[in-house]
């Protein structure tokens, strides 16, 4: 589940980098990051539980991380990440993912020599290169949704509640300006 803070502007036009992927000292990044040299110009891998979640990758993004992978210490549903009242997430620069405690465990498994993408590849742009193909009809059904959505790493699949909620993503994305796809209106509230 993608953070509600940071960007990926950095990336430039092609969208997308491949970067090692870094374990964090101290695990969780609760207080100063002691392998800084290891961590800068990497993707950090950190387990939760360090503070607030702006907190933890403010403090990696200062070790000059490129990007932070936070690890959930329990079995459960995922969800976006956000600031709390009074840290404020303006400076934040890099992206940031919670991942299941599951494919967490995969991913530390894996280390070192582990490479990951960093993408600006949204659930919009996503959806479309799955559904660039699909006849035009498909879409016009009544009786049922035009797509499955599976969200991987989350455990839900489905028509109902997974669709929803990838039309809600596609949504917020048309209307952050990442996309350059919907204008604001002068008149805008």
């Amino acid at each position: 589940a993608p953070a509600e803070f940071g960007t990926m502007r950095e990336l430039g036009s092609n969208g997308r980098s491949w970067r090692p992927l870094v374990r964090v000292d101290p695990p969780n990044a609760g207080s100063a990051i002691r392998n800084r040299e290891a961590v800068k110009g990497n993707v950090a891998l950190v387990d939760r539980g360090g503070g607030q979640f702006v907190t933890v990758v403010r403090r990696l993004q200062e070790a000059g991380a490129t990007g932070v992978i936070v690890a959930d210490c329990k079995d459960g549903p995922l969800f976006h990440m956000s600031s709390e009242p009074g840290n404020a997430e303006a400076d934040m620069k890099i992206p940031a993912v919670l991942v299941s405690r599951a494919d967490g465990i995969a991913l530390k498994t894996r280390l070192p020599g582990l490479r990951v993408a960093l993408s600006c590849d949204g659930v919009l742009v996503q959806t479309w290169r799955q559904l660039r193909l699909t006849p035009p009809v498909r879409f016009r059904r009544k009786d049922e949704v035009p797509w499955r959505v599976t969200f991987h790493g989350e455990g839900h699949e489905g028509f109902q509640g997974p669709y929803r909620e990838a039309v809600s993503a596609i949504c917020a994305e048309l209307q952050t300006g990442a996309v350059p796809v919907l204008i604001p209106c002068p008149n805008e509230a």
